[in-house]
């Protein structure tokens, strides 16, 4: 038996997984490659949590802690690192890893997503500067979440601060599991993005076959917005090493086009309740989509986060920053992202694409449902950047 009888109101947070005190819900991948909750019925003692805890919904404000109509004014800044470096490993402007450092440099610990060396993108925890560049860069796949919600709960029951950043359903989840536990959140600080919506992470581990068969490339690592071809690029790049052991680097737009095509996301995404400016975290961080063609051009390649400080806690964090440039923006300036007010619409191709990865599998559903692959002349070396 499943936490939830229809597949669009489970955006796989697994904060049911987490609460479960009798370890009896599992979370298991259906034919599209994304995990939803199971439950073994020889363990449920029909407590009922696993359905209360849920945040994916109408009026996930309250299981999260928060008011309809928060005292706090919400205000928006944009900005960068002022560090060359940090911003070339970020997808905009490296404000994130500002953030970040600031609670590792006070004791504090990080999660947040990376890719590992298997190419799967998960849940991790950072507690020194050293690895927090891991967590750096978006990552254009749902993110598993493993067990790490009850380690989040295990840091605040010891009193260290936590910065946790992910999709606004994972933020949600983590606060309704932490309030549902009865665990302490003074500690506790987050970051939502806004979001388009999560691919299926099996799709995408097809795609990395794919290509690996047709470049002949064992494929060690995927950046899915290279800066080296502008930060308006939505171009995968991939290294690897072919047979005679020499590094390879290659670039693809097949994936990043199944993408933008919506035929890829998680049923869930298409009536996410998080759109909107009443945000689940402390922070809520984008691209910067507002300026005007002279910021845009400066830009260009470097590119700029947009933050919405949503909380008190938000507020201290961001007058704490060090190493960074914001400014002010208006709330117009900001609401250039359409995910603020609207989930991404499920195309009308979905069922078919689907249709044609079940009876011929990902190449041919990919290849034949969309004629955009590969066909980009690619200046190699063209933009560089200090290391």
């Amino acid at each position: 038996m499943n936490v939830k009888q229809q597949k669009q109101d489970c955006c796989g947070c697994t904060a049911c997984q987490a609460i479960c005190p009798q370890k009896a819900i599992t979370m298991v991948p259906d034919e599209e490659g994304f995990l939803y909750p199971a439950i073994d019925e020889e363990r449920c003692v029909h407590c009922d949590l696993c359905r209360k805890v849920c945040a994916f919904e109408d009026g996930y404000l309250a299981k999260i802690g928060k008011t309809e109509e928060p005292a706090f004014e919400q205000t928006y800044c944009a900005g960068s690192s002022t560090e060359e470096a940090v911003v070339c490993r970020s997808r905009s402007g490296g404000i994130f890893y500002a953030l970040a450092r600031q609670v590792i440099e006070a004791g504090g610990v990080v999660y947040g997503v990376a890719m590992t060396e298997a190419l799967e993108a998960v849940l991790q925890r950072v507690d020194n500067l050293e690895e927090l560049p891991r967590l750096q860069g978006s990552k254009y796949v749902q993110a598993s979440m493993g067990e790490e919600f009850p380690r989040v709960a295990q840091d605040l029951r010891q009193n260290r601060k936590v910065f946790f950043a992910g999709t606004a359903c994972q933020v949600a989840g983590l606060r309704s599991y932490l309030q549902t536990a009865r665990v302490d959140m003074q500690n506790l600080y987050t970051a939502d993005l806004i979001c388009h919506g999560v691919p299926s992470p099996q799709i995408f581990r097809d795609n990395v076959r794919e290509l690996e068969t047709r470049w002949h490339l064992k494929i060690q690592s995927v950046n899915f917005r290279d800066k080296a071809l502008g930060w308006r690029s939505h171009i995968e790049s991939y290294e690897g090493v072919n047979a005679a052991g020499k590094r390879k680097k290659r670039y693809s737009n097949l994936y990043s086009t199944l993408f933008g095509a919506d035929v890829i996301l998680r049923p869930s995404c298409h009536r996410c309740a998080f759109c909107n400016f009443q945000r689940p975290g402390d922070l809520t961080l984008a691209d910067f989509w507002g300026m005007d063609q002279a910021q845009a051009r400066q830009h260009a390649r470097s590119g700029l986060s947009e933050l919405l400080v949503n909380s008190e806690k938000g507020e201290k964090m961001v007058q704490g920053l060090t190493g960074v440039s914001l400014q002010t923006i208006t709330r117009e300036a900001a609401s250039r992202q359409p995910n603020l007010y609207h989930p991404t619409k499920p195309s009308a191709q979905r069922d078919n694409f689907w249709a044609l990865y079940r009876q011929y599998g990902y190449r041919k559903a990919a290849h034949a449902h969309y004629k955009l692959v590969e066909r980009i002349k690619v200046p190699y070396n063209r933009l560089k950047y200090r290391k």
